[in-house]
């Protein structure tokens, strides 16, 4: 009888030993499971912020594209300086 109970303990440590490794794993697969959703997330928010970025360059190279153009030039000469083109005549309301 002895012998039985003396090989119960090594059993039972090793089952206890089994159960505690496989807590801990769990525990770390939930930790990492959940940091990997935070992760995913911000680097959808980081495509979503190349996307922008991108959009906004290339509205930034139309708007430099109009800016050196004759159109814009014009623009800026009637409205700044009050230019205007040659047998144009300007029309100037009454005020009241």
């Amino acid at each position: 009888m002895k012998k039985r109970t003396s090989s119960v303990k090594p059993l039972l440590f090793i089952t206890f030993v089994l159960i505690v490794l496989a807590g801990v794993i769990g525990f770390r697969i939930s930790k990492l499971s959940v940091e990997q959703q935070v992760l995913e997330a911000e680097l959808e928010t980081i495509r979503q912020d190349i996307e922008d970025e991108k959009e906004r360059y290339i509205q930034l190279l139309k708007d430099r594209e109009y800016s050196q153009s004759n159109a814009y030039i014009e623009k800026l000469a009637r409205e700044k300086f009050g230019l205007v083109k040659p047998n144009e005549i300007i029309y100037i309301p009454e005020e009241e």
